[in-house]
């Protein structure tokens, strides 16, 4: 009520001196509320995001939906979206999936985000805002984490959507831009904007997982030793050779790259600044030529493993 009187009787102040009236009297005290709100609201301290108060929420990353992306490829987004779900998993987020309109509309979640959330159950809605669904509200309430990491298609849509509503719920909000995709230029920019204005944390996936990671020397990241080729080349390839799909008894063990092998952090990706795509590419298959047993690189049987 303040704010509204204070705002009036500055534009029937302006008014009164264009018509050469002179203006009302003012309030005593006009910045007096301004002043207190400032001092009884100040600014929160940031407190990083952590595995014990985060949680991921990915929205509407479905097959129709991804038809329409124009800001990434299929695959690049396809990578990010694998590689964040990967990587929450393994820092123990609690992860909530959901679609809209799977069986009419959209159809169902691409294939390979199903396969890394095992154990993960994707919650079908009609509402817009997966907020507004209350299987998805009860179990984002359930994990009872203040920070939420969103993801989803569309990005202002989706994604904004929800992220708007948890920071009205008193919530932390923070989105993956590049796990969400949009299909328009414009769609993007005002989408980032609106949420930018509500008061949402924009950052990119590896970003927001290294936050939680916090120490290099964690656990969950630290390198071991394996004898089968990279999850990669199994999960995005499923038409592997057997030949590659186990090393020989005398092949001396070679160290597994937290990023890209089973159970690593960034497991489903070689490179945080340069993704490959989900449908392969050169640079695809020169990596997984590299994870190939030397016995098949030396006669070139590149389609043993590819």
């Amino acid at each position: 009520m303040k704010r509204r009187q204070f705002l009036q009787s500055t534009v029937l102040g302006a008014a009164a001196t264009m018509l050469g009236i002179p203006p009302p009297a003012a309030p005593a005290t006009p910045l007096s509320f301004l002043h207190e709100d400032i001092m009884s609201d100040p600014m929160r301290p940031y407190e990083p995001l952590t595995s014990e108060n985060a949680a991921l929420v990915l929205i509407d990353h479905q097959l129709g939906l991804m038809t329409g992306v124009r800001d990434y490829s299929t695959g690049e987004l396809k990578h990010n979206v694998v590689a964040l779900a990967k990587a929450a998993k393994a820092l123990t987020l609690p992860i909530i999936a959901t679609t809209t309109a799977r069986d009419s509309m959209w159809g169902p979640t691409f294939p390979e985000l199903v396969e890394a959330l095992p154990g993960v159950s994707i919650i079908d809605r009609s509402s817009v805002n997966a907020f507004d669904d209350p299987k998805v509200a009860q179990a984002i309430t359930t994990t009872g984490r203040k920070k939420l990491i969103f993801a989803g298609i569309s990005l202002e849509v989706c994604a904004a959507f929800p992220a708007i509503t948890a920071i009205g719920k008193g919530l932390d909000a923070y989105v993956a831009v590049d796990a969400s995709g949009t299909f328009s230029e414009t769609k993007r920019q005002v989408g980032l904007l609106r949420m930018l204005q509500a008061g949402v944390i924009l950052s990119d996936y590896a970003t927001l997982m290294v936050e939680i990671l916090k120490d290099n020397a964690r656990p969950s990241t630290a390198p071991s030793t394996c004898r089968g080729p990279s999850s990669w080349g199994r999960s995005h390839r499923p038409t592997a050779s057997k030949r590659c799909a186990a090393r020989r008894p005398d092949d001396p063990p070679r160290a597994c790259h937290p990023w890209r092998d089973n159970g690593g952090l960034f497991a489903g990706a070689t490179s945080l600044t340069s993704p490959i795509h989900a449908e392969g590419g050169a640079n695809a298959k020169d990596q997984q030529y590299r994870s190939c047993p030397r016995r098949f690189r030396g006669r070139r049987r590149l389609e043993g493993c590819l």
